[in-house]
């Protein structure tokens, strides 16, 4: 179950990130083509996580959202709002913070795999399953 999880975050985090499916959920729930339909806020925001991103008092009260997002006063939710609030939910925030703050990034980049005898990366595109296993435990042994 946590495996599944934790793939499943992943997913959505390159969804978050992504410029063509923050457009494409955007698309299908906007009438005008200008701004998120009423009452479609949450349903659009919860498509790119729908567990975590999400607070209870955002689901019962579309109008906080709304301000929360709407940086241009219009009291709707454009494309540039909708695409700032994936990209930058308090979620992420909060996760960047703690990776900030800890070495995960360092571990993981000292992790990556690299050419023999060279500090040059192999290009993730050509990684195979011993790379991705021998990062998993170069990360977890930095973990320890």
């Amino acid at each position: 179950h946590f495996e599944v999880d934790s793939k499943r975050r992943v997913d959505m985090g390159f969804h978050r990130r992504s410029d063509d499916k923050i457009k494409e959920i955007f698309d299908q729930h906007t009438v005008d083509g200008r701004h998120l339909s009423k009452g479609r806020i949450v349903t659009a925001l919860k498509q790119f996580d729908p567990i975590y991103d999400i607070c209870n008092d955002d689901l019962e009260n579309e109008a906080a959202l709304i301000e929360k997002f709407d940086r241009d006063g219009d009291k709707q939710i454009d494309y540039d709002e909708f695409a700032f609030a994936v990209k930058c939910s308090n979620l992420d925030r909060k996760i960047n913070q703690f990776v900030d703050v800890t070495v995960l990034s360092q571990i993981l980049s000292d992790a990556l795999p690299r050419k023999p005898g060279s500090n040059e990366l192999i290009a993730p595109d050509a990684w195979t399953m011993i790379h991705i296993d021998a990062m998993k435990s170069a990360f977890l042994h930095g973990l320890d």
